[in-house]
């Protein structure tokens, strides 16, 4: 802050041939101004007074100082200077002004320069935090909740930042305004499959479709958990795939022989939508089409990407090759069952027979609901809203508990007297 002139000279000397920071050196003159609260000429005559009875007065004086321009910062930064916590007051260490001190460190070892880079806190904090992350990351047993932030939330660059708005909402805007030269002014924005000269990395190309289909089984190509693990595989390394893979199921908890891969597939099957649905505050932008309760067929469709053909493509495109799909794992469970002849296959074959069946039944249901709403081609207008336009669709998407359609369209009631 000190470097880029937010605040005076706290930490270091405006005058290179001085070693005191200036917050010492012109305390008088900082005082007699009252920029800092609480500090004035009286006080700091105080603790001049109190100081020469300690065996390092400038050290003693040096402390109160900081302590009072952590206080004026508080105003502004209540989360790292709030008074009435007093955390500096706690945790400040002592010897501050020694030629091996955190701060005479942080001085010379570190050119002014990086300062005037914000991104050296986020630095700093992640040197802190490294061997903290890599404990939680090679643990053995489970991960408790509190520890997993350690691991996750990491400083990320400004390039980082500047990649990925301009490889989603960029590219959003591309998309619909294909005469925009806003390409011009994106330097980190990359074509689908385009590879950076000079070096190895190749994107994922991003979905021709907003349709992410989710079933219980890798029915699809570009299935959610087979997207997912590509993810992982390209944003990191093949090499560390299946350890980052055993961390993520970890952190979800594992049941009893469940797999890292049946475990993520379960949260995406079960668990996603309503994690979705809390963090959009019941405003979701990612809808899912769901068949029902036996869960037969599920899809995130990405509402900002959504067309009038959405359904139609959701019901051809998957549903009835779904259909298709369940109807051979029909016979082939049926055939498994004629040819087991242990019980406790035999009773496992039975119950797996019984969920496709049921399944089937539930997805040809959903597929005339489907094209029922396919036909109409419905469009949308995003200016009306999330509650609105979700309650269109009412019965082709999620309903439960957390979001239910009914307070949806209580919400949406001022539209539907604007169309009457």
């Amino acid at each position: 802050m000190e470097v880029n002139g937010y605040i005076g000279r706290v930490l270091s000397s405006s005058d290179s041939n001085l070693v005191d920071p200036d917050l010492l050196r012109d305390a008088s003159s900082i005082a007699e101004m009252g920029d800092s609260p609480g500090l004035d000429l009286d006080t700091l005559n105080e603790w001049r007074s109190f100081a020469n009875h300690d065996p390092n007065p400038d050290e003693f004086l040096y402390h109160r100082l900081l302590l009072a321009q952590c206080k004026a910062l508080a105003e502004g930064i209540p989360a790292l200077f709030d008074p009435r916590q007093n955390y500096q007051a706690l945790f400040l260490p002592g010897n501050l002004l020694n030629q091996d001190s955190i701060v005479r460190r942080l001085v010379k070892e570190i050119p002014e320069e990086d300062w005037q880079n914000i991104e050296v806190v986020g630095w700093l904090y992640q040197f802190y935090i490294s061997e903290r992350k890599d404990e939680v990351i090679g643990a053995k047993s489970k991960v408790a909740a509190a520890d997993i932030p350690a691991a996750t939330q990491l400083f990320t660059p400004h390039w980082i930042v500047q990649y990925m708005v301009e490889n989603s909402l960029g590219r959003l805007w591309l998309e619909s305004h294909p005469e925009s030269r806003l390409r011009e002014y994106m330097p980190y924005f990359l074509e689908a499959g385009e590879k950076r000269q000079g070096g190895e990395f190749s994107p994922l190309p991003p979905a021709p479709q907003p349709i992410i289909p989710i079933t219980d089984q890798a029915y699809f190509d570009n299935d959610i958990v087979t997207r997912f693990i590509e993810f992982l595989r390209v944003a990191y390394s093949p090499e560390t795939l299946t350890e980052n893979l055993n961390f993520i199921a970890n952190a979800l908890t594992l049941k009893n022989g469940e797999s890292a891969q049946e475990r993520i597939r379960r949260y995406f099957l079960q668990e996603f939508i309503s994690d979705h649905i809390q963090t959009y505050k019941k405003r979701p932008i990612y809808w899912l089409f769901t068949s029902g309760k036996k869960r037969a067929f599920g899809a995130l469709l990405y509402l900002h990407r959504y067309s009038e053909d959405a359904l139609a493509r959701i019901r051809t495109d998957y549903v009835l090759e779904l259909q298709v799909k369940l109807d051979g794992e029909i016979a082939r469970a049926q055939q498994q069952l004629d040819n087991t002849t242990y019980s406790a296959a035999k009773k496992a074959a039975t119950n797996r027979l019984k969920e496709l069946q049921a399944q089937q039944l539930e997805l040809r249901n959903y597929q005339a609901k489907l094209q029922t709403q396919a036909d109409a081609r419905i469009n949308l207008d995003l200016d009306d809203g999330v509650a609105y336009n979700y309650t269109r669709f009412k019965g082709l998407v999620y309903e439960g508990a957390d979001l239910k359609i009914a307070h949806l369209e209580k919400a949406a009631q001022w539209k539907r007297e604007l169309l009457k």
